[in-house]
């Protein structure tokens, strides 16, 4: 079933049919979510797995965004080996950046081009064991491009890997700006009588 729906979401955004339902919501209640679905196979696997996760309000779709990451961090936690992955996201100049982050055996440098494309794989013992498509990657590259954003990968053989999503400032809520008084007007508080 899951090869299924991988298939047919991948085809539907190789059609250009990426819809996305644009909403605002909180990105750390997003972030425990998704460490939340994770922490009972972490536990098992003996990973630790940290969320870190200022104030950011989002305004993009939650249900792909969710998938980016359960993607990630699903890959981080049966195919890394590592004994920690971070779950870390913070505002930058041109909007928000999550990184998945993981302290395992790394992404040999001559896959990291073709990681993204559809139905490639890292061919090792323990992947053939934890099985899998080869789409997901490919569908969260889709995913963040159609929201204007992009996923970025860096590895070291032996140290570890990081995704990195990065989103828009129209990924943002918009924050209102306090309306100044008009001039010539003051705010005053009234002390209270004692």
């Amino acid at each position: 079933m899951t090869l299924i729906n991988e298939i047919l979401d991948y085809t539907s955004m190789e059609l250009d049919d990426a819809k996305l339902t644009r909403e605002a919501f909180p990105l750390p209640a997003l972030l425990d979510q998704v460490a939340d679905q994770f922490e009972k196979l972490a536990q098992d696997k003996s990973i630790l797995l940290d969320v870190q996760c200022g104030q950011i309000d989002a305004f993009a779709d939650r249900g792909r965004i969710l998938q980016i990451l359960i993607n990630l961090v699903g890959n981080a936690v049966k195919f890394s080996n590592g004994s920690s992955i971070s779950l870390c996201a913070q505002k930058t100049k041109d909007g928000f950046a999550i990184e998945v982050k993981d302290n395992g055996c790394g992404i040999p440098e001559e896959h990291l081009d073709r990681i993204f494309q559809a139905f490639q794989q890292v061919e090792t013992a323990d992947n053939r064991s934890e099985g899998g498509t080869g789409l997901g990657l490919a569908i969260c590259k889709r995913l963040a491009i159609a929201h204007g954003g992009d996923i970025k990968v860096r590895s070291y053989l032996g140290a570890g890997t990081t995704f990195t999503l990065l989103l828009p400032a129209n990924a943002l809520v918009k924050q209102e700006t306090p309306t100044a008084a008009p001039q010539g007007q003051q705010n005053f508080r009234l002390a209270s009588a004692s």
